[in-house]
């Protein structure tokens, strides 16, 4: 970019073609539990979103520095959808709920398979902290909580109040 003008006003046009993107996806409570069909971009602006947050907070040091936008083209129920069997964890009719996914990639959501939340951050934290920012926040909750914890409304209805929160503001101060 010949001046920084320039490179604002393409990043201003780029959120405004991003918040466009999941406009209609924050207005309908009902996409709000669409499971793997909530449409891959509202995770990636959220990712963004989260992203740009983290980055413009100067109170304190940035935690997702090593945070990279990459290729993700799996949606995960964190809670599993159906859990394996001769597990502890029962299924759970708000399992499609927006604050129960996050995006992935397919290898990892292979290796994810049914298991419950704890047991995926025992297994495979390295992927977790690797992965999308929702995801980071759903592992880091999971941390000192239980499974159960993660049903009820201090769990994914809190978390998912945030995200949806945090897209709703993305939307109105960019359109």
């Amino acid at each position: 970019f010949k001046e920084q003008n320039e490179k604002k006003n393409l990043l201003d046009q780029a959120e405004y073609i991003a918040a466009r993107a999941v406009r209609g996806f924050i207005n309908n409570q009902n996409d709000w539990k669409r499971g793997v069909q909530t449409p891959h971009i509202v995770f990636n602006v959220l990712d963004y979103i989260l992203w740009k947050n983290d980055q413009q907070n100067i109170n304190i040091k940035p935690s997702y520095n090593d945070f990279v936008f990459e290729f993700r083209n799996s949606v995960e129920h964190w809670y599993p959808q159906h859990p394996s069997e001769g597990t502890s964890i029962d299924p759970w009719e708000e399992v499609d709920s927006f604050g129960n996914l996050c995006i992935i990639s397919r290898r990892i959501n292979s290796k994810f398979s049914n298991l419950s939340p704890k047991s995926k951050m025992e297994m495979y934290r390295e992927h977790v902290n690797k992965g999308s920012i929702k995801l980071r926040i759903m592992g880091e909750w999971i941390d000192n909580h239980t499974n159960q914890d993660w049903k009820s409304n201090d769990g994914y209805k809190k978390h998912q109040d945030s995200m949806i929160k945090a897209l709703k503001n993305f939307v109105e101060t960019h359109l």
